[in-house]
């Protein structure tokens, strides 16, 4: 099969985002993102008013190419009979199960059934690439200081709210709030300088997930 010079076929896309220089495997990440950016916008955007979370469309399309760009420029993405595309969507309905559980456990709402149903969705590569991202989240909450790792972990991770833990750290709520927010900055930073770039939404999510998340 001849190729056109821009064609943003499957395996020209991953050849561009596997080379050997930077700016080719920019060029690579844009075309994929130009090409099924706007589908999968429309995709997260429809999900996110399902679980009462409408603002969150944006940030979890970023998390779910940068998630994706990492994988396959790194050589760790196998085709496995699937295109790009289904693969970006297993790790956004992977990112919008776990900001779905965020959600239900922040404001009550009943996530129901579609929980469920969206987990069986994701296949087992999706489901390692995510788990990679996990992994770097805990490593960078476990060099944080003792007192900000129980903050965001009693947040996001037990589920506590800051007037628990207020009494708990013997600290006000408000301070809780305060700290945790610097503390998921950090993680967010952290993980910005090995490559990933999450959202604050997407880091706590993942924080979320460390209860259940096998190292």
């Amino acid at each position: 099969m001849e190729h056109q010079r821009f064609c943003d076929c499957d395996q020209c896309l991953v050849t561009q985002m596997q080379a050997g220089d930077a700016e080719t495997r920019q060029g690579g990440w844009s075309a994929w993102y130009q090409r099924d950016g706007a589908k999968l916008l429309a995709f997260l955007e429809r999900r996110c008013r399902t679980i009462k979370c409408p603002e969150q469309g944006e940030d979890l399309l970023q998390d779910c190419f940068m998630i994706a760009f990492r994988n396959v420029s790194s050589g760790r993405y196998v085709d496995q009979g699937k295109s790009l595309s289904a693969y970006l969507y297993g790790i956004a309905r992977r990112l919008l199960y776990e900001t779905g559980r965020l959600q239900q456990r922040e404001i009550g709402f009943p996530f129901g059934d579609d929980a469920e149903m969206v987990l069986q969705d994701i296949e087992l590569a999706d489901r390692v690439c995510v788990s990679e991202v996990l992994q770097l989240v805990r490593n960078s909450c476990g060099q944080q200081a003792a007192l900000a790792q129980s903050m965001v972990t009693g947040l996001y991770n037990a589920g506590k709210s800051p007037d628990e833990l207020a009494l708990e750290l013997s600290k006000s709520a408000g301070n809780i709030r305060t700290i945790a927010h610097r503390t998921v900055n950090g993680i967010k930073s952290d993980l910005a300088k090995q490559g990933i770039s999450l959202s604050t939404h997407g880091v706590r999510s993942c924080l979320q997930e460390l209860s259940t998340f096998e190292a």
